[in-house]
């Protein structure tokens, strides 16, 4: 893959009070969520990235408990595909079909759960589709990624860098979403998502795992403001829901 470099802004990262990382066997940990706002802000939002991680995969599927923020996990598939999510993953839609190449991304892996992918349309927005009450931390169980739904609009803690696998994939590798960094769908550039997720014509967002540039993951984990034509290939990310 083509390593892209992403437009972002300012840096730094935010947690939430409470928070706690889920020990290294997997085990599913809950933490409050009181120091965390969901609603965007009208700030300019600002993240910040980390290096890459190593670590085996867990099968540990999350669990809820009510008032409490749900350690859930997330990963970037291992696999890249084209455009036309709906025919690749037999789904009824194109957003249908991510989420099925999530789910067979991690049956694949003997990962347990229920999974979605980071993708938005003209109709749904990536946001809107994660639970309420999670924080996601990779597959490691213990390398927090977002301490709440709420924070993702200021950029990942670290890369969304470990594969269904457990391999940790290099920071160049890009990501279809068409997603900005508030988890709406995005309009930059006239994008079209792909028809939707349904062709392999017109340009979609992508993100990307590591900006050089920025020194870190930065608002581009979603979008690099380089929309790319959908007869290209990249990585889903995808999130326990």
């Amino acid at each position: 893959m083509g390593t892209i470099l992403g437009a972002c802004n300012g840096s730094g990262s935010t947690t939430s009070e409470g928070s706690s990382s889920g020990g290294p066997g997997g085990t599913t940990e809950v933490v409050p969520t009181s120091g965390v706002t969901e609603a965007a802000t009208t700030a300019e939002p600002t993240s910040a990235g980390s290096s890459t991680s190593s670590g085996s995969a867990t099968s540990e599927p999350a669990t809820t408990t009510g008032g409490m923020a749900v350690t859930r996990r997330v990963f970037i598939t291992a696999a890249t595909f084209h455009g036309d999510l709906k025919t690749q993953g037999a789904g009824s839609d194109g957003v249908d079909g991510a989420d099925r190449l999530c789910a067979a991304a991690a049956a694949g892996a003997g990962l347990d759960g229920s999974w979605v992918a980071w993708v938005s349309s003209s109709s749904v927005d990536a946001l809107s589709r994660l639970a309420a009450d999670g924080r996601w931390v990779l597959l490691d169980g213990s390398t927090e990624v977002f301490p709440a739904r709420g924070a993702i609009q200021f950029g990942p803690e670290h890369a969304i860098d470990m594969a269904e696998t457990g391999a940790t994939l290099p920071g160049g590798e890009t990501i279809w979403t068409n997603t900005d960094s508030f988890g709406k769908n995005s309009t930059d550039g006239q994008n079209n998502a792909c028809d939707d997720w349904s062709g392999q014509t017109g340009l979609a967002a992508v993100g990307v795992l590591f900006d050089p540039d920025f020194g870190g993951a930065g608002l581009s984990w979603t979008d690099t403001k380089q929309p790319q034509a959908c007869g290209g290939v990249h990585h889903l990310y995808c999130f326990e829901g």
